[in-house]
């Protein structure tokens, strides 16, 4: 009696996990049918270059390496050429992006910086997800101080309950054994 008992335990187990990854995948599944890759911001400076110079050359390269690369890391910053005629690049995802999503994203970007800056020696895109430089000068660890500000514009976000609630778990936190402490936010 026992056996049958551990082995309907097992089944239940197989049949819970099952469902729960089928879950998993349908919401996958649905965020990356849902995304939206619209540009936010382009920016195209620096001295602009000839189409059939090194340094288009080197930028063609970079940019195959970088979106080769979005299949398998959300980030990577990588350089292409020799001086005078070096590129150096970056692109980076959300960390809540599959990496399918960032690939694409990246491609989008890729083909969109093209289009937008198509003889910039410095140009940057910005999406919702990601993110494409690439320059001629090496920006790598430099900090970007002209950034923008993003703001969902579909919602009231003047709200200070968010503030509150964070505020409130880190007070809380080191008084708990684990030192970790939850809330849902809802409105």
């Amino acid at each position: 009696m026992k056996r049958y008992g551990l082995l309907l335990l097992l089944h239940r187990r197989t049949i819970f996990s099952f469902f729960y990854l089928l879950i998993q995948w349908t919401f996958l599944h649905a965020y990356s049918a849902n995304l939206t890759l619209e540009s936010r911001k382009t920016e195209c400076t620096g001295s602009t270059d000839k189409q059939n110079s090194n340094f288009s050359a080197n930028l063609n390269s970079l940019l195959s390496t970088l979106e080769a690369k979005s299949l398998s890391s959300l980030s990577t910053n990588q350089t292409s050429g020799d001086s005078p005629a070096t590129v150096f690049g970056l692109y980076f995802c959300t960390g809540d992006l599959s990496k399918d999503n960032c690939q694409a994203c990246i491609q989008t970007a890729i083909k969109d910086i093209i289009d937008t800056c198509p003889s910039s020696k410095q140009a940057i895109i910005w999406y919702d997800y990601c993110e494409l430089r690439y320059s001629d000068v090496n920006f790598f660890g430099v900090p970007d101080t002209n950034g923008f500000s993003m703001i969902n514009d579909k919602e009231n976000t003047t709200s200070t309950r968010p503030v509150e609630v964070v505020s409130q778990l880190v007070r809380e936190a080191p008084t708990t054994p684990l030192m970790f402490k939850s809330q849902a936010l809802i409105s």
